[in-house]
């Protein structure tokens, strides 16, 4: 009768980091379940991110246009109102967003998202380098324009 040994020797999973080396930026931190951190709806139509602009009147002077700064304020203020205790977390956060516009919508995508990521910045992360995962879509000729967040984390980090 021949008896069968079995491995207790577990196989290394993609997250494993193999002994003596650092690990590299996709495998710092710690994977945990995905946990809701913010979740909160900003009405009135999103707005896109304008580039800023240069004036040259006695020297070069840029500022960032007067639409993209009330946007990232009427983002913040959302946020803060639905999420009073919200702090800026360390690790790898995850980002879903639905634009919902009256009409076709003046932007792209990017422009909405990056907005939306800006004005979170050092409110639900510290830098929006930290977005691993992003889901984000425009619905037009929507009724009731507003703006969908979701921040989500992902992993967090060792220490």
């Amino acid at each position: 009768m021949t008896s069968r040994v079995v491995s207790a020797i577990r196989k290394p999973s993609a997250g494993d980091v193999p002994v003596g080396r650092r690990p590299r930026p996709h495998e710092r931190g710690v994977r945990i379940e995905p946990r809701l951190l913010a979740q909160f709806t900003v009405e009135g139509e999103p707005v896109p991110k304008a580039r800023p602009r240069v004036v040259i009147a006695r020297g070069a002077r840029a500022f960032t246009p007067k639409p993209t700064v009330e946007g990232e304020h009427r983002v913040q203020e959302y946020c803060f109102v639905a999420n009073p205790r919200l702090r800026p977390v360390e690790g790898s956060v995850g980002l879903k967003l639905r634009f919902y516009c009256a009409g076709l919508g003046r932007g792209d995508l990017d422009n909405y998202v990056k907005l939306t990521s800006d004005a979170l910045n050092h409110i639900a992360w510290h830098d929006d380098a930290q977005i691993v995962k992003l889901d984000a879509e425009i619905v037009t000729f929507d009724p009731r324009p507003r703006t969908e967040v979701e921040v989500w984390l992902l992993a967090v980090l060792e220490r």
